[in-house]
Order: structure tokens, then sequence, then C-alpha cells
């Protein structure tokens, strides 16, 4: 009798390669584009990504950048094409950083560096950093809340970004922005407009919107034709006491007859 394998037998033992050999590459795949963090001890965290591809965007949590006190909660980031072992480092500074020519604009809440090797910004598909600030500071500091904003260092100046206030809480308000890549950044707001003082003995004046101007005072002098008009009554109204004033009683001339 025979003792090979029925044709059922074989395809059977191919199918079940075929399956083993399928979940074999999906189980590699999970470590293709796994990523690892550590962080240093003067704060600086460094993550590594095995692989970034654009169909997946990272993203770097508030947990992961809390040790770093960048006050950055999260990082997220989306190529163009795939970027194989790229590393991601933030890193707070007590200062401006020594690489840039000058001081960020306004009261500068934090400096820190955010960058990945490998991926320049032209490979940048979109990227978006949040942020918050502690509204003791934003007190403490007198600056204006809706005007905190995230600066980027690049061509020799600190960029403005594009920044919207998304919420707030008891002790922080949150911010985002987004950036067209990755270098120094800077924390920023503008001092609080301050109310005009009012000098010892000048009247305090208010104004309503939508109210008229205030009208500028009369001259105290009578001038040019104010001076003809003020004539004019003055002659008037000596006229009508005149014309009003009774006139005395006539007295008879008693007549002398002939004797």
């Amino acid at each position: 009798m025979p003792t090979g394998k029925s044709p059922r037998a074989l395809l059977n033992r191919r199918v079940l390669m075929f399956v083993l050999i399928i979940a074999a590459g999906l189980y590699l795949s999970s470590f293709v584009h796994a990523s690892h963090a550590i962080i240093t001890m003067n704060g600086k965290l460094t993550k590594s990504f095995t692989s970034i591809i654009p169909e997946a965007s990272k993203t770097v949590s508030e947990a992961e950048l809390e040790p770093t006190d960048t006050k950055l909660t999260e990082i997220q980031i989306q190529v163009k094409t795939r970027v194989v072992t790229s590393e991601l480092s933030v890193e707070k500074y007590d200062s401006n950083p020594a690489d840039a020519a000058t001081d960020a604009p306004g009261v500068v809440y934090r400096y820190m560096s955010v960058s990945f090797t490998k991926i320049d910004d032209s490979n940048v598909q979109s990227a978006k950093i949040k942020f918050k600030i502690e509204k003791s500071w934003i007190e403490q500091n007198s600056v204006d809340a809706s005007s905190a904003a995230l600066y980027r260092y690049s061509g020799g100046v600190w960029n403005k970004l594009q920044t919207v206030k998304t919420g707030e809480d008891g002790l922080h308000a949150y911010y985002e922005a987004a950036t067209p890549g990755f270098s120094y950044f800077a924390i920023s707001a503008e001092k609080a407009a301050t109310p005009a003082t009012i000098a010892p003995g000048q009247a305090a004046t208010s104004t309503v919107p939508g109210a008229p101007a205030p009208s500028a005072a009369w001259p105290t002098q009578p001038q040019g034709w104010w001076a003809w008009i003020a004539a004019a009554m003055v002659l008037i109204t000596a006229a009508t006491v005149l014309a009003l004033k009774p006139k005395p009683p006539a007295t008879k001339r008693r007549r002398r007859g002939r004797r």
C-alpha cells in the first residue's frame, strides 16, 4: 500500500504554514513601528522610533513629556515619506539657547528644544505641539493669557506660530500650535494692558461704546460775531426796559383870569 500523504493532507499542511507565516509577519511588523523612551538625569527626553510611516502619525504623550518640565503636553508628527530609526529629543533651557542670536519676544515662560533625527522640514506633513501655562505665572507676570503663543527659532529669527487656546482649569491654561518643523521653541506672552492713570485734580471721563464724543467747550470770551450778538441783545434789552417804564401823570396848568 502507498505510504505517501494524501493530497488533502498536503494541502492542509501548506495552508497551516501559510497562516503561520502571515502570523509571524504581523508579529514582527509590530516591532517595526515600536519605540521606547529614556529620560536622562538632566530631564532630557530621548525617544527612539524604529519606523515612522505616512499612514500613521506619531504622538508623544504628556506622561512622557512631564519629566522634562517644558510644560509640553503633547507632540504630534506626520511625515510625507517613511523614516527609519528616528530619534526624538526634548530638552528644557533655563535661558535663551546659545545658538539663538536674540531672545524671544514678550515675557518668556519656557525655552526648549524639540528635534527629530532624519526628519527635515520638507518631510513634515503636519506637526502640532500642545502646552500649558500655569495661571499663577500669568498673574505674577501681569501678562495677557490670550496673547500666549509658541515661537520657533528658524532662519535666525523667532517666528510666532499659529497658536490657539484650547481650554483651562483651576491651575493651567492650555494651548495648541501648528509648526512646520522642529528646532528651538519658546512659550511667551505679552504684557497685559494697564489702565490709564489720572493726574491729581484731573476729572475722570468715561466713554460709552457708540456714544458721540463730547463737544468742545464754549469759548469763555465772545469773539467775532458773538460780540455783535451780545451787543445787539444789550440794546434790545435797554430799549425794552425804557418802553415799559411808566410815565409820570400830566399836571394841568391853572390859568389866571384878568381882573
